[in-house]
């Protein structure tokens, strides 16, 4: 299946042949409107799937400690 690039690379393709007030924007309205880019459309990030966190059950159970040191000159 064929679908379009982004606005980015769409409205580069078009305004490479042709130009016209408002021609991004009408660009823009075309490829967010198009069923096809709409369907096909991947996500660029992918993330895992979230998983369940450990919750302390009373004050102290968990500990954590941020140590911060001086960085040495290269």
């Amino acid at each position: 299946l064929d679908s379009h690039t982004g606005i980015q690379k769409t409205n580069e393709l078009v305004s490479n042949r042709y130009f016209w007030k408002g021609c991004y924007a009408d660009t823009l309205n075309y490829v967010k409107s198009c069923e096809l880019c709409i369907k096909h459309k991947q996500s660029s990030s992918k993330h895992a799937p979230l998983k369940s966190m450990w919750l302390p059950q009373r004050p102290g159970q968990f500990v954590s400690m941020d140590i911060v040191v001086p960085i040495k000159n290269c």
